[in-house]
C-alpha cells in the first residue's frame, strides 16, 4: 500500500533515487525516467515458483521522477515496470543484486551490515603515481 501524497512530501532521503527503508517495513522507491508515462513498483512476494507478483504505481512529478512508499521491508525484491509493459526492470541505483545485474533487485538495512575493515590502514603514498595531462 503507498503513503499518501501528504505523508511522502515529509520523507528525508539521504539519497535521490533508490529503495530506502523509512520505517520496520516500509520502503520509499525513486527512480528517474522522464521519458515514461507510468511506472510500477513490482514487488515479488516470495520466491516460490509460480507465486505472483504484486504491482504499486509510483507517482510522477514534473522533474520526471517517480516515487511513493510501499509495506516492503529489507530483503523484500523488487522490479520496476514501465508504461505497463510485460518485461520488468532492476533498480538503476539498487544496493544488492543476489541474481546479478539482470535479475530483480533486494531491499537492504545498511545499518545491519557488519564493517570487518577497522584494522585497515589504507593505501600508501608510496609507489602511487599522480599523473596529470593537459590537452
Amino acid at each position: 500500500m503507498l503513503t499518501t501524497k501528504r505523508e511522502i512530501g515529509r520523507i528525508q532521503r539521504r539519497y535521490p533515487i533508490g529503495a530506502e527503508l523509512i520505517g520496520e517495513n516500509e520502503t520509499y522507491f525513486r527512480v528517474w525516467a522522464p521519458k515514461a508515462r507510468h511506472i510500477d513498483l513490482v514487488l515479488e512476494e516470495s520466491r516460490v515458483k509460480d507465486s505472483r507478483p504484486t504491482f504499486h504505481p509510483l507517482e510522477a512529478n514534473e522533474a520526471g521522477y517517480f516515487s511513493g512508499a510501499v509495506n516492503a521491508g529489507a530483503g523484500a525484491r523488487y522490479w520496476f515496470r514501465v508504461n505497463n509493459a510485460q518485461n520488468f526492470y532492476p533498480d538503476p541505483a539498487s544496493r544488492f543484486q543476489p541474481d546479478g545485474p539482470h535479475g530483480s533487485s533486494c531491499i537492504v538495512d545498511p545499518t545491519e551490515f557488519q564493517w570487518t575493515d577497522s584494522e585497515w590502514p589504507g593505501i600508501t603514498l608510496k609507489g602511487q603515481i599522480i599523473y596529470e595531462m593537459h590537452i
